[in-house]
């Protein structure tokens, strides 16, 4: 039997997100239904749906003041139950542009809405990937920076996206999207704890297909390179020399000597942080002998 909502529902929903703070409160009710369809494996009735639609066309990013993990999830759950269709494209892109222009103005924090920007690209990948790359190079260079910066704190928003599609999204503008790709999507991985990093199936097609494979592998090379680190940042360099040596690049002249000159440069690296370590360690012992 297909279940329908009463009319109040929505009015009730409506109503809410109309008052002062009132959005963050409409979307919790709304997440609760689909959260409540989901559990029973059922398809949520088109009135839930249509009162996301229209909570999700008004809602606001803002400072979450210790709510960030509920209200994250919520609006996950949210954007997933309501954006699927293509009528919601709009939504998208909108939310996407808003939530952009609320991180230039400092106004939220990229990490508070990770879980919410990872169903977004996970409803509407090309919209999302189009709204952030469709700018200039400066445009452009802030959501990398956006997208590596949230993959700090939680798993890449990228995750979501299948190798198809994002391969499909570059298709698109080859030249141009394959080294972006290369810049943001996952390009390895630790299969399990206390093993390896291994590429991605990703990369090696980001190689394969890219008109300019050579300006891919430098994004790659450039990914290498931590940001942020625990412990010996030699060991961690070490482990990521080892991870570039493993990469396939074919025997395209010109890739073979950006490659190895990566990895010239790597281990170069690798021996001066060494050192710079044992030195730093000699010096600890000095003080308290």
């Amino acid at each position: 039997m297909r279940q329908h909502l009463r009319p109040e529902f929505n009015q009730l929903v409506r109503a809410i997100a109309s008052k002062p703070d009132g959005l963050a409160v409409a979307v919790e009710i709304l997440s609760m239904r689909f959260h409540s369809d989901r559990s029973a494996k059922r398809a949520s009735v088109p009135e839930a749906v249509e009162a996301g639609k229209w909570v999700l066309a008004r809602y606001q990013f803002h400072r979450m003041n210790g709510r960030a993990v509920h209200e994250d999830y919520s609006l996950a759950l949210t954007i997933r139950s309501s954006l699927v269709d293509e009528d919601a494209q709009p939504i998208v892109r909108r939310l996407c542009g808003d939530f952009v222009a609320a991180i230039g103005r400092y106004e939220v924090y990229a990490h508070d809405y990770g879980d919410s920007i990872g169903a977004l690209f996970e409803v509407h990948p090309f919209e999302m990937l189009d709204q952030l790359f469709s700018g200039d190079q400066r445009s452009q260079g802030q959501s990398v920076h956006l997208l590596n910066d949230l993959a700090q704190f939680r798993a890449s928003p990228m995750h979501a996206v299948a190798d198809d599609a994002i391969i499909a999204w570059c298709d698109r503008d080859p030249r141009a999207r394959y080294p972006v790709a290369a810049a943001i999507a996952p390009l390895f991985k630790r299969p399990a704890d206390n093993v390896p990093h291994e590429w991605t199936s990703l990369t090696q097609r980001l190689l394969a297909k890219a008109p300019d494979p050579q300006a891919v592998l430098k994004e790659i090379v450039r990914r290498l390179h931590p940001t942020s680190w625990s412990g010996s940042l030699a060991t961690k360099l070490e482990s990521r020399l080892q991870l570039l040596e493993r990469l396939d690049v074919g025997m395209a002249p010109g890739l073979l000597a950006v490659h190895n000159e990566a990895k010239a440069r790597l281990k170069q690296r690798v021996e001066v942080e060494r050192r710079r370590e044992i030195e730093e360690d000699r010096t600890r012992s000095g003080r308290f002998e």
